[in-house]
């Protein structure tokens, strides 16, 4: 990294960072450790496993700052023999051991505030007494399941001397479980964990909106219970939310390191990057307890207090005392704006050393001043003096700062107005101005009584208390806003050429670089879209919170804005990433096959978020327009209709910028990878990907509502329609494991994932496309003789009663694994010249490639031909049946017109699933047994392209003709969205 970074003011920098990392964790958490055990209140399993966070956080403190600031300054591992080895390994393990206990700690509260606010009644699953064993397991479970890294790390020597390192291939004698171990670790501890509770908190927040409080003594006991609870659920909310903002950059830095090229990793962008993560990553240890005392106010303030004027101080302090020795040290920055930057930090020392101590000692003792007499009177005078002069100091020197920038830009050729030995003269006015101006606050304040003991307040018409207030808020928030000066010293060091770098860069004006300071332009570029990812992500999450929790504010045009503000997201989470990495490294950094599509889904998500915000707008300007100009009719955007509109805004917009999923493309230039538009060789792809996402979007939506209708409408709670929505269920296997598929060879031509888990994904995917159809087929048997009992012996009991028909749905499931078990041992991951592919093997599964034959004839005679035959002659039956059925009364004309409709429903699903699959199993016959010279053809190729995509698209069409000839379903749908 010496080459990206200067050593000497990284070393700096690090240790700067890591000693207020280190002081922020180790007071923040120790805090919570003791207000946890001290305060009965608290006494409870969330702040238990908030403490049993906060001791596994210690462990960062105690083993990896010190070993990170050793490294730093010696570059060496300082320990040798068998207590360094145990030391390394040590450190290295109890590291991943804390991490690994946060976030089962966060799945725990997550799992107590579910049971707690979704079943209030039911007794709590983690007592107080169960909570020692639950905190005990997490322990142990990590202790388990991290114990490989106590083998791994060892103190190695290397040129510059002892090193403690990883070193798997000397461990496990497998250099490949360097990577399996690190991604396996990743998903199971941070992504599973991540989405299982984003998944739980999304039912909890559900569910106390949803919660209804009757009767006059509820309500007072239920809204103190659900402030309460809204209390607790933000606390854990915020906890989570930086649990993921400190973890996932490091493991998506951590991926790229291991799955990426050499060139990739050695270039400074990505270098910057991994600081950035690593640091924020560590940073994790200190930031909960702080969480812990701004949310819960059962915490003590005065603790609370001091842990949050701890860190001011020290920053403040330190930072400042920076300042000066940097200045001071380096050559380079003895110009007269770095002088004032000195000046304005060697004021803003009077703040840490003055005022915070007496606000400190203000919180336990209950007075503001401690020290009577003649030496309280002069201290209190100083100290009150010296605040007021370091406030008009700092003014000042922000005054000369900006008057010699004026004077270099705008009189470039004259001599500078602050001159360097004039700068020490102007230095010394600053004070002496601010001291003869301030000179009365020596006179003003004073110690005074007061009913809580000695008070330092000013002598002005006033009451004791407003008094105290005055000099209270002066304290904390006059002072603050200066301790930002040491902080931007880098951004206030020759502002004016970093601006014109800047507009330079964002511009594009790439031919001037020989001009301008290219670090400069990157740090200029990096600070521009930082920001604009921070207000866009922070801006747009607010719009959205803020509509979800006003009443007033949920109106068709309010939810419109949401709706852009949703799609606003897509831009910093998808587009901005993207520019930053592209403003240091120049290229893309991704390869084959996940760069593919992560350049595809960046350039998709963005054009996808400029049309869904503009289609937002028209909707806006339409109901505005109906509003004010016809007034009295209807609004054409209503709150039933709203949710609609908003949908139809993401369907069209994925619709209209489908092609871009095809002609988007990582190519290779001079510079590096590029993701570009390739639109030449695009056209047969974005005609594929336009009908499979097209496919995809309304199969997974169709079948979805059928599972919910069934499961929420009474009146369908029947056999045939529990039989359709298995049949729905199986269909659903359709886009979430063969479409995605489809779609990526589309546009990579390969198989994107190597090793055990792309194998078993291969094998997955293939066998349960053959599982769902085999289950789909028999749910029409199963219908079928349900409705054939039904009509032609009406006076019998029903063969598929309502508690048969759960053992008849996991039949029909068990048979289809069984029969189609063969298929997982035929698929399989192979290499060919384009990348890998997800193919069928016959010859390496069964050693008979004729055994590919007979199968699939099989299959095909037992689960498509013989099952139409059989439900063509039973339909046939129930239909003569009908039509020749005497009707007697009107009961039996409702009777024989409600089984009609229903023989209807099914005659067309059993219609469609036949004209879906009998021209591929034609197709695939003819494939199997036909000549080599007629496979060849493009008319035999065109007739298997139709029949592929109208077997493939049967899982969309069932939903839909429920809900064309099925009123229920019609009804059901409607009080969905009602």
């Amino acid at each position: 990294m010496s080459s990206c970074f200067n050593l000497s003011v990284e070393r700096i920098g690090y240790t700067f960072a890591y000693c207020l990392l280190f002081a922020v964790s180790l007071t923040g958490n120790a805090l919570i450790g003791v207000i946890v055990y001290k305060t009965r209140s608290l006494r409870n399993p969330v702040n238990y496993f908030i403490a049993n966070m906060a001791i596994s956080d210690l462990l960062f403190p105690i083993f990896l700052i010190p070993q990170v600031l050793v490294q730093l300054n010696t570059n060496t591992w300082l320990i040798d023999g068998p207590l360094g080895q145990a030391l390394c390994k040590l450190s290295g393990y109890l590291v991943d051991v804390s991490s690994a206990v946060s976030i089962q700690s966060l799945v725990i509260i997550a799992v107590d505030r579910f049971r707690a606010v979704v079943f209030p009644l039911r007794s709590p699953l983690i007592s107080s007494k169960r909570g020692r064993f639950f905190i005990l397991a997490t322990w142990i479970i990590a202790m388990v399941v991290f114990c490989p890294s106590l083998f791994t790390w060892k103190v190695v020597e290397q040129p510059e001397g002892l090193a403690c390192v990883r070193r798997w291939k000397a461990a496990v004698e497998e250099s490949s479980l360097k990577e399996t171990f690190p991604v396996a670790m990743t998903i199971l501890y941070l992504y599973f964990p991540l989405v299982f509770i984003g998944i739980l908190y999304l039912i909890i927040a559900f569910k106390m909106k949803a919660i209804k409080i009757i009767g006059l003594q509820s309500v007072n006991v239920r809204e103190q219970r659900l402030k309460r609870e809204r209390n607790v659920f933000k606390m854990c909310i915020a906890i989570v939310l930086v649990f993921a903002v400190c973890w996932v950059p490091f493991s998506i830095w951590w991926l790229l390191f291991l799955y990426s090229s050499d060139r990739t990793i050695s270039s400074c962008g990505f270098q910057l990057f991994g600081v950035i993560a690593v640091f924020l990553r560590r940073s994790n240890c200190a930031v909960n307890p702080y969480i812990c005392f701004i949310f819960s106010g059962n915490y003590p303030l005065k603790i609370a207090y001091i842990a949050a004027f701890f860190p001011v101080f020290l920053v403040s302090l330190i930072g400042n005392i920076f300042i000066g020795i940097i200045v001071y040290k380096t050559k380079s920055l003895k110009k007269p704006i770095n002088f004032f930057i000195l000046n304005m930090a060697m004021s803003d020392l009077v703040y840490p050393i003055s005022m915070l101590p007496r606000d400190v000692a203000s919180l336990f003792i209950g007075s503001s001043w401690l020290i009577s007499g003649p030496l309280g009177q002069a201290l209190c005078k100083l100290g009150s003096f010296s605040i007021e002069v370091s406030t008009v100091v700092s003014s000042q020197s922000l005054v000369l700062i900006a008057v010699d920038r004026f004077g270099a830009v705008v009189f470039p050729f004259r001599s500078p107005l602050i001159s360097s030995n004039k700068c020490r003269f102007f230095i010394l006015a600053t004070w002496i101005i601010a001291m003869v101006v301030r000179c009365p606050v020596l006179f003003f304040f004073k110690v005074l009584e007061h009913p809580d003991g000695l008070v330092c307040a000013p002598l002005c018409r006033m009451s004791k208390s407003q008094r105290k207030i005055r000099s209270q808020v002066k304290a904390q928030f006059l002072k603050r806003k200066n301790l930002l000066n040491s902080r931007n010293f880098m951004q206030r060091t020759d502002l004016s050429r970093m601006s014109a770098n800047v507009t330079a860069t964002m511009n594009g004006i790439q031919s001037m670089s020989s001009c301008f300071n290219p670090i400069a332009t990157r740090i200029g570029e990096t600070f521009a879209y930082c920001l604009l990812f921070l207000v866009s992500l922070v801006g747009n999450t607010f719009i959205a919170m803020i509509v979800f929790k006003t009443k007033t504010l949920r109106k068709p045009i309010n939810f419109l804005i949401v709706n852009m503000a949703m799609s606003d997201m897509l831009v910093p989470i998808f587009l901005f990433p993207r520019e930053l990495v592209l403003t240091y490294t120049r290229s893309w950094l991704i390869g084959d096959p996940l760069g593919q599509v992560l350049c595809k889904l960046s350039i998709y998500a963005s054009n996808l978020s400029f049309t869904v915000s503009i289609q937002s707008l028209v909707l806006i300007a339409v109901d505005r327009f109906g509003a004010v100009m016809f007034p009295l009719c209807s609004p054409l955007i209503n709150f039933k209709r709203c949710r609609v509109f908003i949908l139809a805004t993401w369907f069209i917009a994925m619709a209209i910028f489908c092609p871009n999923l095809s002609a988007s493309k990582v190519v290779e230039s001079p510079e590096g990878l590029a993701c570009v538009a390739d639109w030449e060789d695009a056209l047969g792809e974005i005609g594929y990907t336009s009908a499979y996402c097209l496919l995809f979007a309304v199969s997974l939506t169709g079948n979805a509502l059928i599972g919910i209708v069934v499961y929420k409408t009474r009146s369908l709670r029947n056999p045939v329609n529990y039989f359709i929505a298995n049949m729905a269920i199986s269909d659903l296997l359709f886009p979430i494991f063969l479409i995605p598929q489809v779609l990526v060879q589309l546009n990579t031509n390969t198989w994107l994932i190597d090793g055990p888990l792309g194998q078993a994904l291969c094998k997955l995917s293939g066998y349960l496309v053959d599982v769902s159809s085999a289950v789909s087929i028999q749910s029409l048997v199963t219908i079928a003789v349900d409705r054939f009992r039904a009509v032609v012996f009406p006076l019998s009991s029903p063969l598929i009663s309502s508690k048969r028909c759960r053992f008849f749905i996991l039949a029909t499931w068990i048979i289809a694994m069984v029969v189609f078990c063969p298929s997982l041992f035929t698929w399989k991951v192979v290499e060919h010249p384009e990348g890998l592919a997800c193919v069928r093997r016959w010859k390496a599964a069964v050693g008979e490639s004729s055994l590919k034959k007979t199968f699939s004839a099989a299959m095909t005679i037992i689960y498509l031909y013989f099952p139409l035959v059989f439900i063509g002659i039973l339909y046939l039956i129930i239909a003569l049946k009908i039509k020749t059925k005497r009707i007697i009364g009107l009961q039996s004309v409702n009777v024989r017109e409600q089984q009609r409709n229903v023989l209807k429903i099914c005659i067309a699903i059993v219609l469609v699933f036949a004209v879906c699959w009998v021209p591929f199993s034609i197709w695939w016959l003819l494939f199997l047994y036909s000549s080599v010279r007629t496979i060849p053809s493009c008319g035999f190729q065109f007739f298997g392209v139709i029949a592929v995509f109208v077997r493939r698209s049967n899982c969309a069409v069932n939903p839909y003709i429920c809900f064309i000839f099925s009123g229920n379903y019609r009804q059901g749908l409607k009080n969905l969205f009602s």
